[in-house]
């Protein structure tokens, strides 16, 4: 699977905004604006989730190996296993309800 979304570093960005709102937090990629992150009680919140978009490309290009070992380990006591969680985020950021091998 190949991330098909703006290319490029993204960096989270905070900025003062509009008169009646207190923060916006921004991400930019090579393109321009990849995600603006609306106003909260708390500036410190939009920021956290700014900094999250931002590094989605490098934590799914680094979750990617993870998900192609194979899983055949028998879940006893836990609902899932990590690289279960790995290849459902994979397929998530995709936009698929599941991981699919040939992907």
């Amino acid at each position: 699977m190949e991330f098909k979304g703006t290319q490029g570093e993204w960096v989270a960005t905070e900025q003062s905004g509009a008169p009646g709102h207190c923060f916006v937090a921004q991400v930019f990629g090579h393109a321009g604006p990849v995600a603006q992150i609306e106003p909260t009680e708390d500036p410190a919140i939009a920021t956290a989730n700014a900094r999250l978009i931002a590094a989605a490309p490098e934590l799914l290009e680094a979750l990617k190996p993870f998900a192609q070992f194979a899983c055949d380990t028998p879940h006893v006591n836990e609902p899932e296993c990590q690289n279960c969680k790995a290849r459902a985020a994979i397929a998530k950021a995709f936009g698929r309800k599941r991981w699919e091998e040939s992907s």
